[in-house]
């Protein structure tokens, strides 16, 4: 009778879910015991290692501050200067082109004060000028004595030790090797910004003349020249097939 009485007591649902709620209750205080624990052992080396991360830190971003230098500078200008100067050649064109359907107003009334600017932006030859100056100085700093032999490697000597062999022809390693340099790679981007602005002007001034669209040339010519000139010869021929242009009849000069 004592023993089933001990039985019951020991092994009675309310004692075996106070004991199991006072262990779920001391769980939560060892975690936080183990994390004291921890903080103090491991503290020190923490601190350590975040005051060396922040001192490799700081030198990564002074380092990545410095590579923003004249050449990258340049870069980004010219691409600004090139987006205002091809938004001023959709002005004029557009402009232009409302004067010439509009045969019964005046020039004076025709344009506002901002076309009648981009206008004769689009004119002159000078705004091509900063792009060149640009280039030419890029040119100059990027040059070494080692440029010329990578653009067309090879000699005289080596073109004639075994019959005839064909050299100063550009190969792709030696333009790879100089576009892997900074100021070279700036060097050929304004390269092809004065490409793509030349062309951007020619078909803006052919808009203006015959009456062409030119945004969808000029928003390739932004990005590739060549298709730009090639989408302006294409709009051309279509114009010029389909009666349109100045006159009608396509017979404008060229």
């Amino acid at each position: 009778m004592m023993l089933a009485r001990r039985c019951s007591k020991t092994f009675s649902p309310r004692r075996t879910w106070t004991t199991s709620s006072r262990r779920m209750r001391t769980i939560p205080l060892y975690l936080k015991r183990q994390q004291r624990r921890a903080v103090r052992r491991y503290a020190p080396e923490a601190t350590a290692t975040a005051a060396a991360a922040a001192g490799v830190a700081i030198p990564a971003v002074a380092s990545s501050a410095a590579k923003v230098t004249i050449p990258e500078l340049a870069c980004a200008a010219s691409f600004l200067y090139l987006v205002g100067s091809f938004i001023t050649f959709w002005v004029a064109a557009r402009s232009s082109n409302g004067a010439v359907y509009r045969q019964n107003e005046t020039p004076s009334s025709a344009f506002s004060s901002a076309s009648s600017w981009a206008v004769q932006f689009t004119k002159s030859h000078l705004p091509l000028v900063p792009l060149c100056v640009l280039y030419l100085a890029l040119l100059v700093a990027s040059w070494s004595p080692d440029t010329l032999s990578l653009i067309m490697p090879g000699s005289i000597e080596e073109g004639l030790a075994d019959g005839f062999k064909m050299q100063f022809v550009p190969r792709l390693d030696g333009i790879m090797e100089l576009l892997s340099r900074r100021t070279t790679a700036a060097s050929a981007w304004l390269h092809i910004a004065c490409i793509n602005f030349f062309v951007g002007r020619h078909a803006a001034l052919r808009a203006m003349t015959q009456g062409l669209p030119v945004a969808h040339t000029l928003a390739l010519t932004l990005v590739t020249g060549p298709l730009g000139l090639f989408s302006h010869w294409i709009t051309q021929a279509v114009v010029r097939g389909g009666g349109g242009g100045v006159g009608g009849n396509g017979s404008t000069a060229e």
